[in-house]
C-alpha cells in the first residue's frame, strides 16, 4: 500500500451475486439474475474497510451488475435488475425480470433510471464525446448452442440523458464489456463462431465510437486462452488490461496484458500478471488429465483448479485493483458459483496480494 499508484482516493464498486447458471452467456440476463448488493464507496481504501452504499433505500430488492464512474467523479452509471428472489430453473430463470441502466451522483443523490426497455441493457460506459456505450439484446436473436434462453447482447448508443438509443453492432452472436481505448476507440470482446467451433473465440475487438469500423483487435486465432473478457486500457501505455477466462463459466480467470504490437493471436502478445492463476478449461483442463480425451472429460474435470481474478482495473502496467475469488470456478453443469466469491484486492505484478474489502455474504468487484 506504500506505492504511490495505491494511492487511488475512494474507489466505486457493486456489490453482487454471481448469476444462477454458471455458463458465459447466460451471465448477464436478468431473468437468471440472483438478488443482493447495491452500489458502494470504499472511502479510504487501504486504510478502513468502512463503506457507504449509494443505493440504500432507494432501490427496491434485485441485482447489481457493472458500473462506471464519469470522468469528472460526479456520476455513477450501473445496471439494475428488480426481483426479490433467486430463479427455482437454471435454464428458464425467472421470465419478465431484465437489468436496465440508472445513474446517481457521487453524493447519492438524484438517482433517476437513465435507459429502460423491455429488453437487458448492462455494462454502461462514459465516452469521452459525452455518449453512453452499452450492451442490449434489443437487437434479437439467441445463442446458437443450447435453447432460446440466452438473448445476444451487441454494442448501442445512447445520449447522455439516456435519450437517442441505437444500435451500432448487428453481430449475430453475443458482444460484451465495452471500455474506452487511450485512443478514443471502443475495446470489446465479441463472440465471433460464425462458421466454426462455439467455445472458442470470445476475444477482443474494436470500433470508433460510432460503431464503424469494426475490426479483430486479439485472438481471433488463439485457442488458449480461450476467451478474453473485461478489457481496459492501462493509463499512459498502449496495452490493455483483461481477464484470460473461459466459456462455460461466468467471465473470470487470470489477468493478463496484452500487446498487439507483439502479434494479434497466441501467447505471444499476453504477458501474465496473476502467473498463479491457469486460463481455466484450456490450460486447468489439459494439465489435470492430459491422457483424457476432451469429449469423455467428466465436468468437474472442466472446473477451475483452485482460485481466479475478476474485473481488473489497471493503475499502471505494474499495479492493478481487481477481484479475487479462493473459490474455482464452476462448470455450467455443477451448482450456481458462490454468492460472496469475490473480494477487492490491489495486486502487483511482482505477487503481492493486498486485501482492501471483502463482504463474507456478497462478492464485490
Amino acid at each position: 500500500m506504500q506505492n504511490p499508484t495505491a494511492d487511488t482516493g475512494p474507489i466505486a464498486f457493486v456489490k453482487c451475486v454471481p448469476t444462477n447458471n454458471s455458463i458465459m452467456q447466460q451471465q448477464y440476463i436478468g431473468r437468471f439474475a440472483r438478488p443482493a448488493g447495491g452500489i458502494f464507496v470504499l472511502e479510504e481504501p487501504g486504510q478502513s474497510m468502512q463503506c457507504r452504499e449509494l443505493t440504500h433505500g432507494r432501490l427496491p430488492r434485485g441485482a447489481y451488475q457493472h458500473l462506471d464512474v464519469s470522468y469528472d467523479g460526479r456520476q455513477v452509471l450501473f445496471s439494475f435488475c428488480e426481483l426479490d428472489k433467486p430463479p427455482k430453473d437454471a435454464y428458464q430463470g425467472n421470465p419478465g425480470h431484465s437489468y436496465h441502466i440508472y445513474e446517481i451522483q457521487a453524493d447519492g443523490s438524484h438517482l433517476r433510471p437513465l435507459i429502460v426497455s423491455d429488453q437487458d441493457d448492462i455494462a454502461p460506459r462514459y465516452l469521452p464525446n459525452g455518449r453512453i456505450a452499452f450492451v442490449s439484446t434489443r437487437r434479437g436473436g439467441y445463442s446458437r448452442c443450447g435453447p432460446d434462453f440466452a438473448p445476444c447482447h451487441t454494442l448501442t448508443l445512447a445520449d447522455a440523458d439516456g435519450t437517442n438509443q441505437h444500435l451500432i453492432s448487428f453481430h449475430e452472436v453475443h458482444e460484451y464489456d465495452p471500455a474506452v481505448m487511450n485512443d478514443g476507440r471502443i475495446v470489446y470482446t465479441r463472440w465471433d463462431y460464425v462458421d466454426r467451433e462455439a467455445s472458442l473465440y470470445q476475444q477482443l475487438w474494436v470500433s470508433r465510437p460510432d460503431g464503424t469500423n469494426p475490426a479483430i483487435y486479439y485472438g481471433n486465432s488463439t485457442f488458449n486462452p480461450m476467451a478474453t473478457f473485461e478489457p481496459r486500457a492501462v493509463p499512459g501505455s498502449n496495452r490493455i488490461m483483461a481477464i484470460a477466462g473461459c466459456h462455460h463459466s461466468i467471465a473470470a480467470g487470470s489477468v493478463v496484458l496484452i500487446d498487439v504490437k507483439k502479434g494479434v493471436d497466441g501467447l505471444a502478445p499476453l504477458e501474465r500478471l496473476t502467473p498463479d492463476a491457469l486460463f481455466p478449461e484450456t490450460e486447468a483442463r489439459i494439465r489435470g488429465r492430459p491422457d483424457v480425451p476432451e469429449k469423455l472429460l467428466r465436468p468437474e474435470a472442466r472446473r477451475w483448479p483452485h482460485h481466479t481474478y475478476k474485473s481488473p482495473f489497471p493503475l499502471s502496467e505494474d499495479v492493478f485493483l481487481a477481484s479475487y475469488s479462493f473459490d474455482r470456478l464452476l462448470y455450467i453443469e455443477t451448482e450456481p458459483n458462490p454468492a460472496n466469491m469475490f473480494g477487492l484486492y490491489l495486486v502487483d505484478r511482482f505477487g503481492n496480494k493486498e486485501l482492501i474489502y471483502r463482504d463474507l455474504n456478497v462478492s464485490s468487484l
